[in-house]
């Protein structure tokens, strides 16, 4: 393997120019040190940090739920969690669903099956939107 310098080229540097390229290249290094030691403990102090509290269940037709399909969640203020679906609304205890379903006959029943919305006034009201209104 052959090399050719061009010598026209070739930049001969004082002492003030060595002297900055060497602090340049001691503060690189002192960074990348400090960085590195930063980036160790931050993820010791993330492994070893509280643990993650948080569980999720899974629910579905087969636990109660008119429909897989959520259309919308909201939890009233006693607590209970509603659950509007494609195919009615459902209220969950915790434990269990209660399901609310339109019926042609029943006036007082959802006037629709696809529930959008779910609204509390402040008396505690519910107050359910569907596709029929």
């Amino acid at each position: 393997m052959c090399c050719f310098i061009n010598l026209k080229k070739l930049k001969i540097l004082n002492s003030r120019q060595i002297g900055s390229i060497y602090k340049r290249a001691v503060f690189r290094f002192l960074f990348s040190i400090i960085f590195s030691v930063c980036y160790i403990y931050s993820s010791e102090a993330l492994a070893i940090g509280p643990a993650n509290n948080y569980s999720f269940d899974y629910f579905s037709q087969a636990d109660g739920l008119p429909n897989n399909l959520i259309q919308y969640i909201f939890q009233d203020r006693k607590g209970w969690i509603w659950f509007g679906t494609s195919q009615g609304l459902s209220r969950f205890d915790g434990n269990r669903f209660v399901n609310f379903l339109n019926d042609p006959e029943d006036s007082t029943s959802l006037s629709g099956n696809l529930v959008r919305v779910i609204f509390e006034d402040s008396r505690g009201n519910l107050m359910i939107g569907t596709e029929n209104g």
